[in-house]
């Protein structure tokens, strides 16, 4: 089955004149956004730089390493290789806007890719390796709202006046964040959108879809989601989504460098699969049977535990496991039972706790 690292190799050598923009050149400008923009892009207000020199800040700074605990080391690999090739090499790159506020609990990256034709590409950041990144993404359990979509939204408004085309996009909390920034900016920025794509993003309450500004622009609007996936289908969103084979299982494939390629396209899939379907039913009955204060002690009570020993990242977690299991043993007993409880609801199926255990154990084939 071919993936990302088949279309850079049969097609990196050909320019945007010879072939348009397409979905998978989308998904790898998204995934960019997981390496050290803030080190490599250079912030808005500055002189943007040709992508194969961010990448090339990438590898000086951390090597061809895991871009986090749970960032496939492959992504690494896949950066490089595109970084070398005729048609990503000289892409600009820059207006990096970045705002991780701990006491806000808010994590956004945002910054701007250049096709050769000024089409300003809008890049929304997904979920990087920060606790409080994950903890917002925890948070939008209670309503559905997070401040990084005002954040992205205001990003796309900030700079929108100064380009004629935009595309948005991104990849899970960014693909998120790039259609509702897409259908919430200024209607003179709107007007100058081409196309939104959410990478396996989730949906939104229903207020947000069901508002006129999100309606009118479902037409433009891309959802691309893989077939055995659960994030790109949590809660509402009224995107057709395009289903797409995976060669992992679980909630590996989350991961785009799984999603199956045909030439310049992914693949198509006509439905999602049983453990799929299993999984996003027993999630939804999860955060259906909270009420709003049973949501806000467990998320609460499972980031307490993270931040144990002043963990800011998942990669200090991993390094220091021990201490994020004191502090779970130090929480009262009643508290611990929510968490044990929510665990016991969600392994209770056994097509979802056969497929969370196969994707938890299964190494992916591209790392």
């Amino acid at each position: 089955m071919k993936n990302l690292f088949d279309y850079v190799e049969g097609y990196g050598n050909l320019t945007f004149n010879e072939l348009s923009f397409n979905e998978l050149d989308g998904v790898i400008l998204a995934l960019t956004s997981l390496i050290d923009v803030a080190n490599c892009i250079p912030f808005i207000g500055k002189e943007s730089i040709q992508f194969k020199e961010v990448i090339k800040k990438q590898v000086e700074l951390h090597g061809i390493n895991q871009l986090g605990l749970i960032i496939s080391q492959a992504l690494a690999r896949l950066l490089v290789q595109a970084s070398s090739t005729i048609r990503f090499s000289s892409l600009l790159v820059g207006d990096l806007v970045q705002n991780i506020n701990l006491e806000e609990e808010t994590q956004t990256t945002c910054f701007s890719v250049f096709l050769p034709n000024k089409t300003r590409i809008v890049v929304c950041g997904g979920t990087d390796d920060t606790i409080v990144g994950w903890k917002e993404d925890f948070k939008m359990m209670i309503d559905g709202h997070a401040p990084c979509l005002e954040h992205s939204c205001d990003y796309l408004n900030m700079v929108g006046v100064h380009s004629k085309k935009i595309i948005v996009l991104g990849h899970s909390k960014g693909g998120m964040e790039a259609l509702y920034a897409a259908a919430f900016a200024k209607r003179k920025v709107r007007n100058k959108i081409i196309d939104a794509y959410s990478f396996d993003g989730p949906g939104y309450p229903k207020d947000v879809i069901e508002s006129k500004s999100f309606i009118s622009m479902l037409d433009r609007m891309h959802l691309i989601v893989p077939n055995g996936g659960l994030v790109g289908r949590l809660f509402l969103n009224p995107v057709e989504p395009k289903i797409v084979p995976s060669s992992y299982r679980g909630l590996n494939q989350h991961d785009p460098l799984s999603w199956e390629v045909i030439d310049d396209h992914f693949a198509k899939a006509n439905e999602f699969t049983v453990q799929s379907n299993a999984l996003i039913n027993r999630m939804n009955e999860i955060i259906t049977s909270l009420n709003v204060d049973e949501k806000e002690e467990f998320i609460s009570n499972l980031f307490l535990i993270f931040n144990a020993g002043g963990a800011l990242t998942l990669t200090d977690i991993g390094k220091k496991p021990h201490k994020a299991l004191v502090q779970y043993l130090k929480l009262p007993k009643n508290k611990r039972s929510l968490i044990n409880s929510l665990i016991i609801k969600l392994v209770n199926d056994k097509i979802v706790a056969r497929e969370l255990l196969i994707g938890a154990i299964t190494i992916p084939k591209t790392q």
